[in-house]
């Protein structure tokens, strides 16, 4: 069984406005001690965000046996400091290749924004090399956010074309051979709910790729649980909806054996969501697949 989280912390800060990446490491632990960490929202050196701390040395020491890849979205350096922003993947699987993404961000004078991305890890599991990938979509443009939408179709339509038909392997060293994904897991806070247009057109095929919301899979016709605002009322009324997924490559859908959310927790202004994956891929007779 193959377990992978996906949490928007926001810098590690609960509806009561601490901070605090232990009590964050701890419910991670105990909802699912997952093998894969899906983290969006870690700041470094932001001196209004956990006083400049840097996060990714905080959540690379609370996870020993993890390793950590979180290239950031933002990047900046005044002369004197640094600050980053971005999102973060945790694996205490083989990690085979790691890459980043840096998502569209068309120009949009009617609202503020910021450079989002997709960080994508290969990691190595029963069932051969699984690619991951993380993201957070622009929360305030909607131009922006269609256009992220977009690229995302792209690349997985990229990526299942060169599943199958992979490069060359022209020597070793830089164009040796590596190993081609099985498939793959698309999570993070995309900032839209599913009565945007921009959720369906994510799960339109294109070309060879097709994306599928993993709850489709397991949730029996329910209607998705709420990952945002489910505790915090502080932007809008209390009672939540559902902006954090899964999505899968269509092929790995019979090994989706369950999606829960957890919308207890308050940590965060987000709920956390954990998908497992069989490493066996089960039998229509012998499914036994669980949602929230």
């Amino acid at each position: 069984m193959l377990k992978i989280l996906s949490w928007n912390i926001q810098y590690g800060t609960g509806v009561d406005g601490r901070v605090d990446l232990q009590r964050i490491r701890d419910h991670i632990v105990a909802f699912g001690d997952p093998d894969v960490i899906c983290l969006q929202e870690v700041a470094v050196g932001f001196e209004d965000i956990d006083a400049g701390a840097d996060q990714v040395a905080q959540l690379t020491a609370l996870f020993p046996g993890y390793r950590v890849t979180a290239p950031p979205a933002l990047d900046w350096w005044d002369g004197e400091h640094c600050r980053r922003f971005g999102n973060a993947v945790l694996t205490r699987l083989p990690l085979v290749d790691r890459l980043v993404h840096v998502l569209p961000r068309p120009a949009d004078a009617s609202t503020c924004h910021m450079q989002r991305q997709l960080i994508e890890v290969v990691v190595a599991t029963d069932f051969g090399p699984l690619r991951v990938c993380t993201t957070h979509l622009e929360y305030y443009s909607r131009i922006q956010r269609e256009a992220q939408i977009q690229r995302l179709r792209e690349l997985e339509s990229q990526w299942a074309a060169t599943s199958t038909a992979p490069p060359k392997a022209l020597r070793a060293g830089i164009f040796g051979p590596r190993p081609v994904p099985v498939g793959t897991v698309l999570c993070g806070d995309f900032n839209l709910p599913v009565e945007e247009p921009t959720y369906a057109a994510l799960q339109q095929p294109l070309g060879e790729g097709r994306f599928i919301d993993a709850w489709t899979v397991v949730g029996q016709g329910k209607p998705h649980a709420p990952t945002f605002r489910v505790h915090d009322a502080r932007r809008g009324a209390k009672g939540g909806f559902a902006c954090d997924f899964f999505f899968i490559s269509a092929q790995l859908a019979p090994r989706v054996t369950g999606l829960r959310t957890d919308v207890e927790t308050t940590l965060s202004d987000h709920q956390p969501l954990l998908l497992t994956l069989a490493a066996e891929a089960p039998s229509p007779e012998g499914e036994n697949r669980r949602g929230n």
